[in-house]
């Protein structure tokens, strides 16, 4: 999923270069600010992770019987040893939370997913469930965290006159619910032969 929001983050900034119409440019940089906005809720989460799974060295469930639950070996450079905290759960969760917080309650199923995934790993023997704790709390946490800085910014969402405003920015959206929605029109039969 990272190579394609960067992919679309990047090519819209390129877009944007050409000469475009009003509402178009306004669209080209709505999907790429949005693009931008997923990748960096999955990526920064998904670094700090790569890096505390590396650094904290706790052993997976598959070594439980040699070395125990609670064994550590830090900088191991050993996948068995990089179980704390889930790389899985903390990208389902911050990807989850990066599309709640874009287009609202409409995506609550992304939820469902994201706890599939992370039961998933604990079904597998992949982790413990305070791996999948932790990596869901991590991955929550980042996407929030992103948020915030591009609410600081006024990149995507916005500050409104009492504090800030869940959604996104409706300046942002508006090119592109009006572009898809000539699509909705496109298949409705004109209002003289209803």
């Amino acid at each position: 999923m990272l190579i394609p929001t960067l992919s679309v983050w990047v090519l819209a900034q390129l877009a944007t270069r050409f000469p475009l119409g009003y509402s178009k440019r306004w669209g080209v940089r709505a999907i790429g600010s949005m693009s931008g906005f997923i990748f960096l809720s999955v990526a920064v989460p998904g670094g700090v992770v790569a890096f505390l799974k590396v650094a904290i060295g706790r052993a997976r469930p598959i070594l439980m019987d040699e070395v125990g639950i609670f064994s550590f070996t830090p900088f191991a450079g050993d996948w068995r040893f990089a179980g704390f905290p889930s790389g899985h759960a903390t990208t389902a969760f911050a990807l989850a939370w990066a599309l709640y917080l874009l287009f609202g309650p409409r995506v609550m199923i992304v939820f469902f997913g994201a706890f599939l995934i992370a039961l998933s790993r604990i079904v597998d023997g992949a982790h413990y469930l305070s791996d999948v704790l932790a990596g869901s709390a991590v991955g929550s946490i980042g996407a929030f965290w992103v948020q915030n800085q591009f609410q600081k910014r006024n990149l995507i969402f916005r500050i409104g006159k009492n504090g800030p405003k869940n959604g996104p920015s409706n300046r942002m959206l508006r090119p592109i619910l009006r572009y898809f929605g000539r699509f909705r029109q496109f298949g409705q039969k004109p209002a003289e032969e209803q």
